[in-house]
């Protein structure tokens, strides 16, 4: 395939995905078989302002070629400027336009996927990018801004007319995000009206899925995003799916975990990660390397996500209970009428919010930053049996946690804050030290709280 000037020897390419297509992955993927790589996308406000995060974000491995760099924005000149600057900095083959990227703070600003509600302006960007840069240049679209609003075929018929040398579809919209289905034949329908190559992009989570989008839409490649996340051999497997062949197994565990390994240290080089995290990476590989069991695999990677080293997936977090993917307080009625709230993240959760009527109780382990429990008082008197009720609560669940109790408690009662009061103003009305020791009586007596 032709990308204006550049040959690019390959039917796969590596989709442009912010936090995961670093330079990294991006060396990994192409080792096992990707013929053309797109860096995270890029700010061109960022750019022209010299922001050192954007400089290194857009770095290319010194042989990463065919490549292209993503540019994202919707200021004319400015683009123009930041695609002069991409040349004055790098050497990219292409720099990719991001028109469809959907994530709110990026599409109300008027960038990524807004452009595709102004043809017009997305045509001007187009040009502008090009008197910029001097090389081809590629626009990545979606398949409209909403179901009501499915303009893909005309738009990328401006972004043609426009300049543009390819351009790549994802069959979703832009309110979809990422949910639903994919539709494959509105990337069909843009092929069939266009003269330059189109990209095919969206549910491309097997090999066979690769070959399959490619014979469909009758796209010139096929590139994987989301599919490649954790599993870059699913681009050699592809190779085999669109060639015809027998498509291999994904290798051994510890084959697996030696790239993993060559990948953390490749973004160690690159300051990506912090010097600890590789450590405790490293050191839960090389106890797999020598297993064949998923499970294990699995159990490895639970334990880095809970340490907070790898991100959990979107459905990961669908999995959990919504007890664990929010706070969610367990409330109960004390003798004296007074609502009492624990919160189970407590641990997590350094912030206090005041309720929105009377004054609230906040009960704090000073051993334990963020851990509260919160007593809606409601403008009563809280007696002292409730204080002890909710401090043993909090032990608890401190205890629960892996804290050990007995816990040195400080009791504040907050007001509102006054109207004019100065930035930081706290009011303590009540302040007292309780000593709280749970016995294993009391404990089985507050796990029959419901």
């Amino acid at each position: 395939m032709n990308i204006g000037t550049v040959t690019i020897n390959s039917k796969l390419a590596l989709a442009p995905m912010a936090g995961v297509s670093d330079q990294a992955f991006r060396i990994i993927c192409r080792e096992l078989g990707c013929g053309y790589t797109v860096t995270e996308m890029i700010s061109a406000k960022a750019l022209c302002y010299q922001d050192k995060k954007t400089r290194r974000i857009m770095a290319l491995a010194p042989d990463e070629h065919p490549a292209a760099i993503q540019l994202f924005g919707s200021d004319v000149v400015c683009m123009e400027e930041a695609a002069a600057k991409i040349m004055e900095l790098e050497q990219p083959d292409v720099i990719d336009i991001n028109m469809g990227c959907p994530v709110p703070k990026v599409a109300n600003s008027g960038d990524g996927s807004a452009l595709m509600k102004d043809p017009d302006k997305a045509g001007r960007i187009v040009e502008a990018v090009k008197r910029g840069c001097g090389i081809p240049v590629t626009v990545k679209t979606r398949k409209g801004w909403d179901m009501g609003h499915i303009n893909a075929v005309e738009f990328c018929q401006v972004l043609e007319s426009a300049g543009a040398d390819a351009v790549t579809i994802h069959g979703r919209t832009k309110t979809q995000m990422y949910a639903g289905k994919a539709d494959w034949d509105i990337i069909r329908a843009v092929k069939e009206a266009l003269s330059i190559p189109v990209i095919a992009n969206g549910d491309i989570f097997a090999p066979e899925d690769a070959a399959h989008i490619l014979r469909y839409t009758g796209a010139d490649m096929a590139m994987v995003g989301r599919g490649a996340f954790g599993d870059p051999w699913i681009f050699p497997r592809a190779i085999a799916a669109i060639e015809g062949r027998e498509i291999p197994p994904r290798p051994p565990l510890a084959e697996r975990c030696r790239v993993a390994q060559r990948q953390f240290r490749l973004a160690a080089e690159q300051k990506e990660k912090t010097l600890a995290e590789i450590r405790l990476l490293e050191e839960a590989l090389v106890g797999l390397e020598s297993s064949e069991n998923e499970d294990d695999l699995n159990d490895v990677r639970r334990m880095l996500t809970e340490a907070g080293v790898i991100k959990k997936t979107a459905a990961e977090r669908k999995k959990q209970p919504k007890s664990q993917r929010q706070s969610a307080p367990m409330r109960f009625n004390a003798a004296d009428g007074t609502e009492i709230a624990v919160g189970k993240n407590a641990l997590q959760n350094e912030r206090l919010t005041l309720s929105a009527r009377g004054e609230d109780i906040w009960l704090h382990a000073k051993d334990m930053p963020g851990s509260h429990v919160i007593i809606r008082a409601e403008g009563r008197e809280v007696s002292d049996d409730t204080l002890l009720t909710a401090a043993r609560l909090a032990a608890f669940y401190s205890k629960a946690r892996g804290v050990a109790v007995p816990v040195d408690y400080t009791l504040r009662k907050f007001v509102k804050k006054p109207s004019g009061a100065p930035a930081g103003f706290v009011n303590y009305t009540r302040q007292k030290t309780l000593i709280i020791t749970v016995s294993e009586a009391e404990i089985r007596k507050i796990n029959q709280i419901k």
